[in-house]
This record gives structure tokens, C-alpha cells and sequence, in this order.
């Protein structure tokens, strides 16, 4: 595959905030969180693939969480440590996932709304799991 980028909004200067949007939607669900958060920290919301202004995934294979990490990989180490992830729905099992196949120290992790279908296929179990 060749190496692609995903579109990110970013503002603020700080320690690093990486916000992952829900399926079906943009960076652009973070807007006014970026606006809040950036007066003390670096905010970076990526587009996941097919999303916003990334591209779409360019395999004819299904995608998986896994493929979105990779996808934003390169956003997470811009953002430096320490890494803070928020993640809303999708977002936040890609946010689970990354956290747990990083390299360094694991994040701080806020998701909101995860469903239930996606925490099993983050593999964390029951809707009373955090």
C-alpha cells in the first residue's frame, strides 16, 4: 500500500490530545472541543479512512480497526508524549487499540459512547468494561 497520510486538524501547543471521530463522521465532530482544548494543549484530530478529506481505504479486503491505527500512526508520534486519546464510538476502539499496540508508555484514554459491538471487536469484553 502506498504510504498516505490522513487529513488532521490540528491547533494549540502543549502536551498531546488525539481525537478519534466516530464512524460516519469527521475530525470535524471535534471542532469545538479543538477550540476548548487548545489553548493548553495540541489537538490533533485525524480523518479515518473514507472519511472527511483522507482517502478511502485502498484495499479490496474489508478493513479493520487495526488498519485505522496503522492509518494514524503517523499523527499519534507527531503528537509526542505524553498522549492523551479521546475517542467517541468507533473512535474509541481505534483510540483501545491504539493504546494497546503502542510502543510506549500507554496513553491516557477518555472514550465516550462505545457500543457494545465495538468493544468486542476491540476485545474488551462486556458493556460494564471500561
Amino acid at each position: 500500500m502506498p504510504d498516505v497520510q490522513p487529513y488532521t486538524r490540528e491547533a494549540g501547543s502543549g502536551p498531546g490530545v488525539v481525537c478519534i471521530h466516530s464512524n460516519a463522521s469527521t475530525s470535524a465532530q471535534w471542532r469545538a472541543l479543538i477550540d476548548l482544548l487548545s489553548t493548553s494543549h495540541r489537538v490533533l484530530a485525524p480523518d479515518l479512512y473514507g472519511s472527511g478529506k483522507s482517502v478511502d481505504w485502498p484495499s479490496q479486503s474489508e478493513i479493520a480497526l487495526l488498519d485505522e491505527v496503522k492509518f494514524i500512526e503517523p499523527v499519534l508520534a507527531s503528537a509526542g508524549t505524553p498522549l492523551m486519546l479521546v475517542g467517541h464510538s468507533y473512535g474509541a476502539a481505534v483510540a483501545l487499540l491504539a493504546a494497546l499496540y503502542s510502543g510506549e508508555a500507554a496513553p491516557s484514554i477518555y472514550r465516550t459512547g462505545m457500543s457494545n459491538s465495538a468493544k468486542a471487536c476491540a476485545g474488551v469484553g462486556s458493556a460494564n468494561n471500561a
